[in-house]
């Protein structure tokens, strides 16, 4: 029984130690996923850290972009304001232009163009008019020109939707020249007298001239509008790819948090079953170390119980046969059949025993 006992004492301090080996890999093995997820961790963190300060400036451009636009706004606006205020000058002038074409019909055209020799002054407003090139393009300049000019069947309507603020310095210096010929001609209601058809267009020529001068004058708080236009398209361009820039990293940002998350709950829950599985085997270890001199003594206690197992054969014999055939006799003839007799009698049937016996 105490064999028993001792061999299977024996068998679980071996396998106790395998154990910890195994648990020694195992924690190994552990540690350097531990130290790997770690890292992992450290680079997320990093990672998150470099978008926000990106996100952050991202955030101060956009707020300065914002601020930008906020101020160029109210430049506009105001700039935009004085110039149409200043533009209400001319309207009178195209009022008359407009009501002069409204009254200018095709019959008037016609009788206009049918003239076959009319008079300087009439010649002259209509190379006026073709000075500024109603229909796109400026014929030549004498009435065969001017009467191809109204010949074309848009004529009427391309002076109503003039594009007015395309006119030119040299097309005012050209119809200057032409107004000077005969001023008197020209001023007033002289013109009615000649041709109803020329002092419609000669109104509308003095109606665009006196928009150009109001325009020309306004001309650099409109260039100021549409520049700060621009600059202010241009930045609300900017803005919405600085926003959306500014999403996508938030996005990823917040993306970012929740794998940190994750991935750090993953470390923690590593690290707290590799912190258990350090304590399991230093405990383990301890007690191995503490049970390692008892492992030699019960080593060698089994062996010799093995050696005495061995014996048992031959001692039985001599203890049997003591025991059955001794009891009637005296000490010294006992001792004699034991020792002397049996004893050797076993000894040389190589039967094993105890020595001494």
């Amino acid at each position: 029984n105490m064999s028993h006992r001792l061999d299977g004492g024996l068998t679980k301090l071996i396998q106790a130690a395998e154990q910890v080996a195994v648990l020694s890999k195992e924690l190994a093995e552990k540690k350097v996923i531990v130290d790997a997820n770690a890292k992992k961790v450290e680079a997320l963190i990093q990672d998150i850290g470099d978008k926000s300060v990106k996100a952050n400036k991202r955030q101060e451009e956009a707020t300065k972009k914002q601020d930008e636009i906020a101020k160029n706004s109210v430049i506009i606006a105001k700039e935009k304001a004085e110039a149409d205020k200043a533009l209400e000058a001319a309207i009178p002038a195209l009022e008359a232009a407009e009501e002069a074409l409204l009254v200018l019909n095709k019959k008037d055209t016609d009788e206009l163009k049918s003239m076959a020799k009319p008079a300087q002054a009439v010649v002259t407003v209509c190379l006026m008019v073709n000075a500024l090139k109603p229909n796109g393009k400026e014929e030549v300049a004498d009435w065969s020109g001017a009467k191809l000019m109204m010949g074309d069947g848009k004529f009427v309507s391309n002076l109503r939707n003039y594009p007015k603020d395309d006119i030119t310095e040299k097309q005012v210096k050209k119809i200057q020249a032409y107004y000077n010929t005969d001023r008197a001609s020209f001023d007033g209601d002289e013109m009615k007298k000649k041709s109803v058809a020329a002092f419609g267009l000669l109104k509308w020529v003095k109606a665009m001239l006196e928009y150009h001068a109001v325009a020309s004058q306004v001309e650099p708080k409109r260039q100021l509008v549409r520049t700060l236009q621009q600059q202010k398209e241009m930045a609300e361009r900017n803005l919405a790819e600085i926003q959306k820039e500014l999403a996508q990293l938030t996005q990823q940002i917040t993306e970012l948090k929740i794998q940190e998350a994750e991935q750090s709950a993953a470390l923690k829950e590593l690290q707290e079953a590799a912190a258990l599985m350090e304590r399991r085997l230093t405990a383990a270890s301890q007690l191995i170390e503490g049970l390692g001199s008892e492992r030699v003594r019960w080593t060698a206690d089994l062996a010799k119980m093995g050696d005495k197992k061995k014996m048992l054969v031959g001692d039985c014999l001599l203890g049997a046969s003591f025991l059955s055939y001794t009891g009637p006799f005296s000490f010294d003839f006992r001792y004699r059949m034991v020792y002397e007799h049996w004893h050797g009698d076993v000894a040389q049937r190589k039967i094993p025993h105890s020595e001494p016996f």
